[in-house]
Parts: structure tokens; C-alpha cells; sequence
């Protein structure tokens, strides 16, 4: 835990107070703790071990690939920041959010030349806190992906 606790600490340290503070709004240590977990214990163990009993069933190999790239972005400090998006399939975004215990409620769409913006209004199953997260879906992912 004190692993994950000084490196949260110093991508916070990066961090404007503007930017710290969103972070902090938009519940963005539970999600990275979350995202820790699962890049620790691997997609399928961290599905199995989940309270809610959600499964990848459906999922290939290579879409369950990209839950642990999207996980690792986050750990990079994406996706509470419009300017900062996670990258991944709008699949992928979804079931990791599921897998971390939240549902989606709203979502706005913007068409950008390189693809599309997703801003997400996602809601905790369990203590209702609302959270906005963004993904771009790129139109050349797996160049992304590659970089």
C-alpha cells in the first residue's frame, strides 16, 4: 500500500493546485488504487475476486490487453483531465469503470480530428459519488497504443 500511496503522492506533486483539487473531486486516488490492483493481480484474477461478480466474458485476449493499458494510464495520471484523456475502445472504458464499481450516467461526445472525446459522467455503485472521466476513442488506436 505504501508503494501505491508515494506514487500517487508524487503524481500529485506534479500536479497545478487547479489540477490537485479535480483530482481530488473527481475521486481519482480510489480509481487509481483500483487501477493498481487490477495492473497488480492481472484483468481475469481482479474480475474474479470482484464483489459484483462482473466478468469478462465476451472479451477477447487483445480487448482484455487494453483493460491493463487503459489501468496503466491511469496510473500515469489520465482520464480525470479533458486535456488528459485515457485511450482505449469505448468497450474497454466502460468494463474497467464497471470493474471498479462504477455505472455510467451521462456522456457527451466531441468529434476531434484525431477521433472522439468521451466525457463521462460516472456514478459509484455503492456510495453514489459522482465522477467525470474522459477517454479519447483515436481513429488509429493501436498507433496510439504502439507509441
Amino acid at each position: 500500500m505504501k508503494d501505491i500511496q508515494l506514487k500517487l503522492r508524487e503524481l500529485a506533486d506534479q500536479l497545478s493546485e487547479d489540477e490537485l483539487d479535480l483530482m481530488i473531486e473527481q475521486n481519482f486516488p480510489y480509481i487509481y488504487t483500483k487501477a493498481h490492483q487490477l495492473l497488480s493481480l492481472g484483468p481475469r484474477a481482479y474480475a474474479e475476486k470482484n464483489y459484483f461478480h462482473i466478468t469478462l466474458d465476451g472479451f477477447s485476449a487483445d480487448e482484455i490487453e487494453d483493460l491493463s493499458f487503459a489501468c496503466q494510464q491511469i496510473i500515469e495520471g489520465r482520464g480525470f483531465r479533458k486535456d488528459f484523456p485515457i485511450v482505449t475502445s469505448i468497450k474497454s472504458f466502460y468494463k474497467v469503470f464497471q470493474l471498479f464499481h462504477f455505472k455510467s450516467s451521462k456522456i457527451k461526445t466531441h468529434r476531434l480530428d484525431s477521433g472522439f472525446l468521451d466525457e463521462m459522467k460516472l456514478i459509484h455503485y455503492v456510495s453514489e459519488q459522482e465522477s467525470v472521466f474522459y477517454n479519447l476513442v483515436e481513429k488509429d488506436f493501436k498507433t496510439f497504443k504502439n507509441k
